[in-house]
């Protein structure tokens, strides 16, 4: 892994740390910073964010509603994106994720950066 990339990491870490309020999530992107490693799901999510490179200044991890899935939301922008883990494809994948209209049992559709996760999502009304 590049230098940049391990900064980057350390980076995103960090503001989302800023930003979020509950203390398992804080603890859960702690062990980002205190022991990087890929077999911890944080981590994992993380280095994901980093490496889609989108700005995330002023996102917090909100909610984590099973182990698998990590929602983000900006407070002040009113934008959300998730990540989680997508067991059920052919080769099993942590991905982007977005909220949107049911379709037949579901409403979470898989995205393929930040940007688009954030540009479908689709908030109750």
């Amino acid at each position: 892994m590049s230098e940049m990339l391990k900064e980057r990491i350390e980076a995103v870490a960090k503001e989302l740390l800023k930003n979020t309020k509950n203390e398992s999530y804080r603890e859960e992107l702690e062990s980002v910073l205190i022991n990087p490693r890929e077999d911890n799901n944080a981590y994992i999510v993380v280095k994901k964010i980093a490496e889609d490179g989108y700005d995330i200044t002023g996102f917090a991890l909100t909610e984590m509603p099973l182990d698998d899935v990590y929602d983000f939301f900006n407070y002040d922008t009113n934008q959300a994106f998730s990540i989680c883990y997508f067991d059920g494809a052919e080769e099993p994948y942590w991905g982007f994720f977005y909220v949107a209209d049911w379709v037949g049992d579901h409403n979470g559709f898989a995205a393929d950066s930040i940007q688009e996760a954030i540009e479908k999502y689709k908030f109750d009304e």
